[in-house]
């Protein structure tokens, strides 16, 4: 019987970058529940042993687990099915880079493999101390179990092992550290794909994934590298954005604010929040401003409309700008817009009078005349056509 629950759990999980197994006898997957590491590194581990001690857990408890190479899961039986279990991670609270050197000692592991251990850490997901995944499966554990008070117990014994047991396998094929790089660019791929279409919920979902991922630091001064990784992103998605044709005016706009947002910060905490608000920003402007579902021609005449709405705008002007007869752009821009063109532009000139409208204490006859409307009775007979209220009107409704 399926369990709405764990499926939710799942996926909160994983869009948090948090890998959640759900293994089922006989156990032939538990090889992956680390994301290949111990089967990168050893020729021999036992993962049915690894399996048989898993099961033996109890019913309706929640486990956390260390193993020796510092990596945190949590795991319990299915609610459905106790012969089914539910790991979560590999998840971290710790630098990689603190912990490498120690660990690969520890674990006994050549210099080779040390490397390969660095590039897994690359790929796991980091959490602070009082923001881990237990604290989220805790909140969720009555619902999943259903009931109030659900057994928490340390068991990281199950994951400790002996190094000397096993036998290192000191010609790694680098399928792991591969493996790893390559679901990193998958995750930011979606995520500029996402930006592209204007998907904002799709776009952060992946951003949070790809946050859980160390990479290396290119400077030592932390801020200053967590600077250098935002201005990256910046530009990753400023050509998504250009990718779901949008004018590279309104695109430049934003991406020199978030560049001086960035050199301006003076925590990691402000460049984190400013890495959000760029997928929303850029998504915002795909969703506002996006040509992509029209001819060249129109995406030409809609640029040119939207920069120059204050000037004098006729059929052929915009005919000799996009390159083509008069009555050829007329046909085609009511075709694709819906309009004719002379509304269109009527429209975006109302539109762009309501900031003015709203913010500022001009006469509105002279605001009339800064989006191209000289004639102020026009103006507001056209006002009251698309607001369905006169101008004064709108400006009293926002001042009450």
């Amino acid at each position: 019987m399926e369990n709405l629950f764990v499926q939710y759990m799942q996926e909160f999980m994983q869009a948090q970058g948090t890998n959640v197994s759900i293994i089922n006898p006989p156990y032939e997957d538990m090889r992956l529940f680390d994301g290949g590491l111990r089967a990168q590194l050893y020729v021999d581990y036992d993962f049915a042993a690894l399996a048989s001690r898993l099961s033996q857990t109890k019913e309706h408890t929640i486990y956390t687990l260390t193993d020796g190479f510092e990596t945190h899961y949590i795991s319990f039986k299915h609610p459905n099915q106790d012969t089914t279990l539910v790991i979560i991670g590999p998840y971290m609270t710790q630098d990689y880079r603190n912990i490498v050197v120690p660990v690969s000692e520890q674990m006994k592991l050549p210099q080779i493999q040390a490397k390969e251990l660095k590039e897994y850490y690359v790929g796991v997901p980091r959490y602070e101390d009082n923001d881990t995944p237990v604290t989220k499966v805790m909140v969720m554990a009555k619902y999943l179990f259903g009931k109030e008070e659900v057994a928490t117990i340390d068991a990281s014994t199950i994951l400790q092992h002996n190094p000397e047991a096993y036998e290192i396998r000191l010609e790694p094929e680098r399928l792991l550290s591969y493996a790893l790089i390559e679901e990193r660019y998958s995750i930011e791929d979606a995520m500029l794909d996402a930006v592209e279409r204007g998907d904002y919920q799709e776009a952060l979902k992946n951003r949070n994934m790809l946050s859980k991922y160390s990479i290396e630091a290119r400077n030592p001064e932390h801020l200053r590298n967590q600077k250098t990784l935002c201005i990256s992103f910046n530009t990753m998605l400023r050509r998504a954005a250009l990718k779901g044709s949008v004018h590279p005016a309104y695109i430049d706009s934003v991406s020199v604010s978030f560049a001086k947002a960035i050199e301006a910060a003076v925590s990691i905490n402000a460049l984190k929040m400013a890495t959000e608000d760029m997928v929303k920003k850029y998504c915002r402007l795909v969703q506002e401003h996006s040509l992509r579902k029209h001819s060249k021609i129109v995406q030409r005449v809609l640029n040119y409309i939207d920069f120059n709405y204050a000037e004098a705008l006729s059929l052929n002007l915009l005919a000799n700008i996009a390159g083509t007869h008069a009555n050829y752009l007329s046909t085609q821009f009511k075709k694709e817009m819906g309009l004719p063109i002379t509304d269109y532009i009527n429209r975006i000139r109302i539109r762009r009078s309501l900031p003015l409208l709203a913010t500022t204490n001009l006469p509105i006859s002279t605001i009339s005349e800064k989006v191209g409307l000289a004639d102020y009775n026009y103006y507001t007979r056209l006002f009251k056509k698309v607001m369905e209220k006169s101008p004064s009107d709108y400006r009293r409704s926002l001042r009450g």
